[in-house]
């Protein structure tokens, strides 16, 4: 059997960067919605958003009506080689770009779980533009597959895992080679933020059990080195998460009174609640206490 692919450009979407597809987007989502399955798919082009792509309508507690939902795109570039200015020329390259309002709390894209086999989500970009403080939430999701994803100049969070509080964090999922990164100084922005307060990304410490655990990254390029008080990864409320080959680079504090910095190394660690990091290379990692304004590679918040 086949599946459904709903092409966003078929509704009306330009693709051209200026224009704004957000209304297009919506009407090629919702004939999925209304199969009841299939393929978002956005062919190359520059996709322009003002209000936030929701994917499912779970509110974290409960469960999604929308399930069986796939977001293909035709390719992403390279993270490293964005990072030292050598954006790709390829044509075959989908991005969502933010054109809304700016803000921390601004998304781009969200999938709002529980939600049933949302089965993959792949070769695609997702630009804050400098303007949106976060690229893609997963909110309370599970099961899916992340597949050449790249995330670019968001303002205060590019990938966060988080739930609403419940039981239900935001596990198991599986990130292929995906990747983070800035042109520019987009400031204190983190690569990957690991649980925190769903409802608002500036709150460090939030007394809520908003979790992210068991999640998996294979091959994360994270490239955030010329953001001033740059954060690779922001562990809020997290456990068993699992890193594997990659590079995660923030911007390196001269002050290092909370941990040794880890530089150009191949590291195996498996911190106190089985956070794990294989073959990775870290331009920092720190332990907790944590001063909120310190650059780090990784920043743990117990």
């Amino acid at each position: 059997m086949s599946i459904p692919t709903f092409d966003v450009t078929v509704y009306g979407a330009v693709g051209d960067g200026t224009t704004d597809d957000t209304s297009y987007i919506a009407l090629a989502y919702a004939a999925l919605v209304s199969q009841g399955y299939g393929i978002l798919y956005f062919p190359p082009g520059v996709y322009a958003i003002s209000s936030t792509l929701n994917i499912g309508n779970g509110s974290g507690t409960t469960p999604s009506t929308t399930t069986n939902v796939a977001v293909w795109g035709a390719g992403a570039g390279s993270a490293a080689q964005i990072s030292v200015g050598q954006e790709s020329s390829s044509p075959s390259t989908s991005r969502i770009k933010w054109i809304g309002a700016s803000g921390p709390n601004e998304i781009v894209v969200r999938i709002n779980g529980p939600i049933d086999c949302i089965a993959s989500f792949s070769n695609i970009e997702i630009d804050g533009n400098a303007s949106a403080g976060i690229g893609l939430q997963e909110l309370s999701l599970s099961g899916c597959t992340f597949q050449n994803v790249l995330i670019r100049d968001c303002t205060q969070a590019h990938w966060w895992e988080t739930s609403n509080g419940s039981s239900l964090g935001t596990t198991c999922n599986v990130h292929i080679n995906c990747g983070m990164v800035t042109t520019g100084d987009r400031g204190a922005t983190i690569g990957i933020v690991l649980g925190g307060l769903y409802s608002d990304v500036t709150e460090l410490d939030s007394s809520e059990q908003c979790a992210a655990f068991l999640n998996t990254w294979l091959g994360t390029s994270c490239w955030l080195a010329n953001s001033t008080d740059s954060v690779g990864v922001d562990r809020r409320y997290c456990d068993g998460n699992s890193f594997i080959g990659g590079t995660i680079s923030g911007n390196e504090p001269s002050d290092r009174e909370w941990g040794e910095p880890i530089s150009e190394s191949t590291l195996l660690a498996v911190f106190d609640d089985a956070w794990a990091l294989a073959g990775f290379c870290l331009s920092a990692w720190r332990q907790r206490p944590v001063d909120p304004n310190d650059t780090v590679g990784v920043r743990d918040h117990g």
